[in-house]
């Protein structure tokens, strides 16, 4: 129990540090998606009986391959949600699927609404959508 409270504040840390890199930079170094995906591995035998799921995680990367190169989502968007993939049960995987567009809608309202308060354009540089991987990924690995 000890260590997968140790492992998930870790995984937040890294996830907040993350999400604040793609606010300011507009980019996740992979470095620090390898080593989410290492912990969530490490979780997911400890926390899951040894299950990895590696498969949903090849899928959401081959997936998100094909948004990337359609210019929907970035690269680097598509690996941190397959790294949370790795520890994220199957049957909450779904919910995990559903709910990142809708609080990255939220996200840009709200972006939108504070662009206009200021005078600026709303997606000039584009949408931090690590902000809602990473929440979304974070509450699917806690309930996982």
């Amino acid at each position: 129990m000890l260590i997968n409270n140790v492992l998930l504040s870790i995984i937040f840390i890294l996830s907040l540090y993350c999400a604040v890199c793609d606010i300011k930079k507009r980019t996740i170094k992979n470095n620090n998606i390898v080593v989410i995906a290492l912990l969530c591995s490490f979780f997911a035998i400890t926390n899951n009986e040894g299950n990895i799921y590696f498969i949903q995680a090849i899928t959401i990367i081959i997936i998100g391959i094909l948004l990337t190169l359609s210019g929907v989502l970035g690269a680097a968007d598509s690996k941190l949600l397959a790294a949370y993939s790795l520890s994220i049960e199957p049957d909450i995987l779904p919910l995990t699927l559903l709910s990142i567009p809708i609080i990255g809608g939220l996200q840009i309202i709200i972006m939108f609404l504070i662009a206009k308060f200021e005078n600026k354009a709303p997606f000039k540089n584009g949408i931090p959508y690590a902000i809602p991987i990473t929440f979304c990924g974070f509450i699917s690995l806690f309930l996982s």
